[in-house]
């Protein structure tokens, strides 16, 4: 028996076994993401899923700040800690001026599918709208990303200037 994902994982989640055959040769499991059904389907360009990465990965980063103590944070000096801290603290405002530039809903279907990879069903339950429309809703709030992204990625950095 080979390690995989549990039954109840891939009841949630489009999940693909591992192939290795004459057409193929992938050794490890494969977890189809919503983002990754919308570039399929055409619903988003390959500019637009690559931003939607790198909006989960600030988040990733963004989510080890809120693991940090408020004591923990040095001001003074400077070391690779340091460094980390203020990376973090870069990501979180850049998510702010993202959020200021999209709006909240767009912020929040962002969220539930690019960070938390929802089911459809449950991203129109969370946000109260209709199961129908909420990929469509969420299809427009990845445009907005990525006209909102490249805003918040030029701004000076003001936290890192030294």
């Amino acid at each position: 028996m080979t390690a995989g994902p549990t039954p109840e994982f891939r009841r949630r989640h489009d999940v693909e076994a591992p192939r290795v055959d004459e057409r193929a040769f992938r050794q490890g499991w494969i977890v189809r993401t919503r983002l990754d059904q919308l570039l399929a389907d055409a619903r988003i360009t390959r500019g637009e899923y690559q931003i939607a990465i790198e909006y989960r990965q600030t988040w990733a980063i963004a989510r080890e700040l809120a693991a940090i103590e408020p004591g923990m944070i040095r001001v003074a000096g400077s070391s690779s800690a340091d460094d980390a801290t203020i990376a973090r603290l870069d990501a979180v405002t850049k998510l702010r001026i993202v959020e200021d530039a999209i709006g909240s809903l767009a912020a929040r279907l962002l969220l539930a599918c690019l960070v938390h990879d929802l089911a459809w069903a449950a991203i129109a339950r969370y946000l109260r709208k209709d199961p129908q429309t909420v990929r469509d809703w969420t299809v427009l709030a990845i445009h907005a990303l990525a006209r909102a992204w490249a805003r918040a990625t030029e701004r000076p950095d003001v936290l890192s200037a030294r």
